[in-house]
């Protein structure tokens, strides 16, 4: 019998995931496939908070409502959180033998109960809260809800970034741009290295100063290009007339091809009147 890879388990645990939550074959199967795909090109820089953001959008993507997602996300959490945060071997070369993490998740679910345990109470509560502040920003866009959650998060731990992060960009949406730059900067000094904030910042200023929200997504795209940096810096380059807008946009549509083209059909803008 032919050995399954890690790639196979993946695919089969997060269908099961899924299918376990009452989603149809055929959706299931395509949320598996992408997450695999993004899984290969992400390997050298995998972390499970972003893997958690990516997942929640997948989810939003084919389709899957909030009455759906709610153990889903806390199930595949704890997935990535323990093979990426513990091991890091299940995601690591995907097309090895998966036989060894085959195995071991016959159990997952023991596994999640032990890891739980490991956790304190208030790491555990945490991680749940920022899994729902994501998803009230990204997928229900609820911001102020997701303020208050975030509110609830910093209050446990008073230097939780994400929470930070998601804070600053919804505060930002519903019209609290003070308040919004005044922690974005705090976080900017707080962590200069982060990509996030520098975007943040860039998104702050975007109508304001387009030289100095230029200079803010290029200084984010340095630490590190990530699709929304890189199609925002594409846009505001094309506002500025400068021909380098392209370049921006050929390496979002190299990073996520699909997400590139909804992108290019529902939000980019051709003309500013």
């Amino acid at each position: 019998m032919q050995k399954k890879t890690k790639a196979d388990v993946v695919f089969d645990e997060v269908y099961d995931l899924l299918t376990g939550e009452n989603i149809d074959e055929e959706r299931s199967k395509k949320v598996a496939n992408e997450l695999i795909k993004y899984l290969r090109k992400e390997k050298n820089r995998l972390n499970s908070n972003d893997l958690g953001k990516f997942f929640e959008e997948l989810l939003a993507k084919n389709s899957i409502d909030d009455d759906e997602v709610g153990e889903i996300i806390k199930h595949f959490s704890m997935m990535g959180k323990m093979c990426i945060d513990g091991c890091n071997k299940c995601f690591s070369d995907l097309d090895s033998d998966g036989t060894l993490i085959s195995l071991s998740n016959k159990e997952m679910d023991e596994d999640i109960k032990d890891d739980e345990e490991e956790f304190s109470e208030q790491e555990m509560k945490i991680f749940t809260l920022l899994n729902e502040a994501r998803h009230h920003r990204n997928v229900s866009c609820n911001d102020k809800k997701a303020i208050k959650i975030c509110d609830e998060i910093l209050e446990i731990d008073e230097n939780n970034r994400d929470a930070m992060l998601n804070k600053a960009g919804a505060l930002g949406a519903i019209g609290k741009n003070k308040d919004s730059l005044n922690l974005i900067n705090y976080i900017k000094d707080k962590w200069p290295n982060h990509w996030e904030a520098h975007y943040l910042l860039g998104l702050h200023l975007f109508n304001k100063n387009e030289r100095k929200a230029m200079q803010a997504f290029k200084k984010s795209l340095e630490i590190e290009e990530r699709f929304d940096n890189l199609v925002s810096a594409a846009q505001l380059a094309y506002f500025m007339g400068k021909h380098n807008y392209q370049e921006y946009l050929d390496k979002a549509e190299k990073l996520d091809s699909q997400r590139f083209k909804n992108f290019m059909k529902t939000c980019w803008t051709y003309d500013l009147n």
